[in-house]
């Protein structure tokens, strides 16, 4: 028969894994309740610590409650005494908010005056033109509204792709020049050929230019430049491609003409012209899109630059002093003005001294005067007539 001998859980005088959990965190919120109690200025007696410790402190005894509490008092003495004079925790202090500050542009009011608080601005403001924006642009400060802004925005955009278009073009345009270049070399070295060939027989040599003609028929043999068959080739019907241009010229360049005129004050049939003149500065460039472009952006900057004003208001001009040569021009035409009236006021001179009279010297009938004045010099104008010899 089998011996059989059951064996405890744990070993005699030991606990097991849950016990000693247990027990360690009962210590521990014991330790620290028991500190919380000896970091004040009250003292407690075993009765009122087992109140305060609830209960943690069942199982000890009163001397133990005070043992515990003296050496609690004493860790808290020890740590007030570490802590040095004057290094207390700062006070926590809410962060001040810098003021802001506007980077790369300014704002002014509707006096000029700039703003230097951005936030006492309204949206409102900015909105209806209240207040402009400064900025710098061309080496000058550009004062304009949030609706103009945005306008000079989209034109930067435009004139992007117009910088980007335009550099295509002058590559494609590039290409085509070295293509003609070799090509016009080619025609002038054959040309050089041909004349001296022609020179030739005219001074009765007829071999270069029968050499020539061999030199063709060959060419021509060989599939070089094929031969005329005597009939002409039928002219290109050009009459549907002037049809699908007066449709696009009337389904889009007109009703934007009329636009444009209306709500700038200007001649739809002048502008009309206008967009064709451009159209045709495009040569072979030209495409669907120029053609819108032409319409939105470059005829509106032509009209107000030509000093016409959108919906009844004033073009804003940039501040700027303008175009140099204008100055230049007003200082030729004072210096110009200056030199006529100095050329005028010495033609004077000169004629004053060439008509002007010798004092008399005595011997007539008035005292001192050998020349009688007429009687009817009577006037200043007949007296300056006279001094200059025109009198008779």
């Amino acid at each position: 028969m089998a011996l059989e001998q059951s064996l405890p859980a744990n070993a005699t005088g030991s606990s097991g894994h849950d016990d000693i959990v247990a027990q360690t965190l009962a210590d521990s919120e014991f330790d620290a309740r028991l500190g919380d109690l000896a970091g004040g200025e009250n003292d407690y007696t075993p009765a009122q610590l087992r109140e305060q410790l609830g209960e943690i402190s069942e199982g000890m005894t009163d001397e133990e409650l005070t043992t515990e509490w003296a050496k609690a008092r004493e860790s808290a003495t020890e740590e007030d005494d570490d802590a040095a004079p004057g290094t207390e925790a700062p006070p926590i202090v809410a962060p001040t908010t810098a003021p802001f500050k506007l980077e790369g542009f300014k704002l002014f009011d509707a006096k000029g005056a700039e703003i230097k608080d951005p936030t006492k601005v309204s949206a409102l403001d900015l909105l209806t033109g209240k207040v402009q924006v400064g900025y710098n642009a061309l080496s000058k400060e550009q004062r304009k509204s949030l609706r103009d802004l945005t306008r000079v925005a989209s034109l930067g955009h435009y004139n992007e792709k117009v910088l980007v278009d335009t550099r295509a073009e002058r590559a494609q345009a590039m290409q085509r020049a070295v293509a003609a270049e070799s090509q016009v070399a080619q025609f002038n070295n054959e040309r050089r050929v041909w004349d001296t060939a022609l020179t030739a027989l005219v001074n009765g040599n007829p071999e270069p230019i029968q050499r020539l003609a061999v030199a063709y028929q060959q060419a021509l043999a060989q599939g070089g430049a094929p031969a005329s068959n005597g009939r002409e080739a039928a002219p290109a019907d050009d009459s549907r491609f002037d049809e699908i241009g007066q449709q696009f010229f009337n389904e889009n360049i007109v009703p934007r003409a009329q636009e444009l005129a209306t709500q700038y004050g200007a001649n739809a049939i002048e502008i009309a012209q206008y967009v064709l003149y451009l159209c045709e500065q495009e040569g072979d460039f030209l495409t669907p899109d120029k053609i819108q472009a032409i319409l939105q952006y470059e005829m509106p900057a032509i009209l107000e630059g030509h000093g016409y004003a959108a919906n009844g208001k004033s073009v804003a001009q940039p501040q700027a002093d303008g175009d140099p040569r204008d100055k230049t021009i007003a200082d030729l035409t004072k210096r110009l003005t200056a030199l006529e009236a100095g050329k005028t006021n010495a033609s004077t001179e000169r004629l004053r001294g060439k008509t002007r009279k010798a004092p008399p010297s005595g011997g007539g009938s008035t005292p001192g005067g050998g020349e009688t004045m007429p009687a009817d010099v009577n006037t200043r104008e007949k007296m300056r007539q006279y001094l200059r010899g025109e009198l008779e």
